[in-house]
């Protein structure tokens, strides 16, 4: 590195380690940036130092300064790489995350796919080979627009999502590759916390006559004259969807779900199944215990499968069962059943999720207890649920209560 040009020196410019390399701290509107000239790529470095007090910022000048020629030491690249290859450099970081069991640390490789997915995405709104440096920082607030107009179908908590990996990626880059000029985009603000598409959870719930035409759709299904091993394979999907829904489960979390997780106890004439989700397998990262009805699903399955261990809904216990064969045995049960066929296109896998929270809603459990068995907030539950049932918006709007002449309060309705 040398010095490019001479900058004029005063209380709002201080040269570091004597303006070696045109290395400088300068204030700009109360703050300190860094500025360093970069031979190579005949260009300045800026950065920001965070603080608005001049002797801090000429301390991590200095400091700032020594770590980057360290860098260029090893050869970082702080202006030459493309878009293209620092997200191949961050997908790569998150593939190590990628857990080979259910009980370890670490992402499932579903997730590492929707990561490849947001990525592909954002690079076909910026351009492949543009160069890394030649980002700005409001350069995604025009982002959304830009999916609403390639992608019809994108909902706006999909190009949320999709801005949240963008952004965890340019900060790796920032962070720990030391690429691009700074750490993440500037965000519209209104799409910092999606909507709930009320409507969009309506269409994809099952009503209870739908669910019940569908359950009578998998008897047939599994009884269809086909191999062995086929209908092992039917009964593998019929038995994870009776419990999907009865258990409200997410899919990732009922795909890992292990038999050490379930304990199933006899209530009354009935069974009960107790579940331990574990935090590595929980979409939000905690553990959770809850029981659910309808836990005679996971003996009778028990019975039917090969394995006793490991993985519950897998050929043998030793990995879950992919998606993609859950949705093809999903859209063939979905054939035969007696729905309307217009109502058939909006119900998904995870509308067995809906049907459960759903249910929950309209049995007059509180949001609380559903939500602490679901995995989710009271918040979610509310936004999402609550206003799904008709009924409970009007037992609220009738609810009423009379003060006796004692001073007792007796709910009406």
């Amino acid at each position: 590195m040398i010095g490019k040009k001479q900058f004029f020196d005063d209380e709002n410019e201080v040269p570091i380690f004597n303006n070696r390399n045109g290395a400088y701290v300068f204030n700009r509107n109360g703050y300190w940036q860094f500025r360093v000239w970069l031979t190579a790529d005949n260009k300045y470095l800026l950065r920001s130092l965070n603080t608005q007090n001049r002797e801090v910022a000429i301390q991590r000048g200095e400091a700032l300064y020594l770590e980057l020629h360290a860098n260029l030491e090893r050869g970082v690249k702080y202006f030459s790489v493309t878009i293209k290859e620092g997200v191949q450099k961050y997908i790569e970081y998150r593939a190590t995350e990628v857990r080979d069991t259910p009980n370890q640390q670490g992402i499932v490789k579903g997730r590492l796919d929707t990561i490849k997915t947001h990525l592909t995405h954002f690079l076909d709104f910026v351009g492949r080979d543009t160069k890394l440096s030649d980002l700005e920082e409001g350069q995604l607030l025009s982002y959304p627009s830009w999916c609403r107009t390639t992608r019809k179908k994108a909902s706006d908590s999909t190009i949320v999502n999709e801005m949240s990996t963008i952004n965890a990626c340019i900060a790796y880059l920032y962070d720990i590759e030391k690429m691009g000029s700074f750490r993440r985009f500037h965000l519209p603000k209104h799409s910092s916390k999606p909507n709930v598409d009320i409507e969009k959870v309506k269409r994809e719930t099952f009503t209870r006559d739908e669910y019940m035409a569908f359950v009578a759709a998998m008897r047939v299904y599994v009884r269809e004259d086909v191999s062995e091993e086929e209908r092992y394979l039917r009964e593998l999907v019929r038995h994870y969807f009776l419990v999907a829904a009865n258990s409200g489960m997410r899919s990732g979390e009922l795909g890992q779900l292990c038999w050490e997780d379930v304990e199933i106890r006899k209530q009354g004439n009935k069974q009960i199944a107790k579940v331990s989700v574990k935090a590595s397998t929980s979409k939000v990262g905690k553990f959770r215990t809850f029981i659910h009805r309808e836990g005679q699903y996971y003996e009778r399955w028990k019975e039917l499968c090969s394995h006793r261990q490991g993985v519950i809904f897998s050929k043998d216990g030793s990995g879950r069962y992919p998606q993609s064969s859950l949705h093809k045995h999903f859209k063939r049960i979905m054939a035969i059943a007696e729905i309307d066929e217009a109502r058939k296109e909006h119900l998904v896998p995870y509308s067995f999720r809906h049907f459960a929270i759903t249910n929950r809603v309209m049995s007059g459990l509180s949001l609380h207890e559903i939500a602490a068995a679901c995995g989710t907030s009271v918040k979610q539950i509310t936004e999402t649920y609550w206003h799904v049932d008709e009924g409970q918006m009007q037992r609220f709007a009738k609810a009423d209560y009379v003060t006796e002449a004692d001073g007792t309060v007796i709910p009406t309705m």
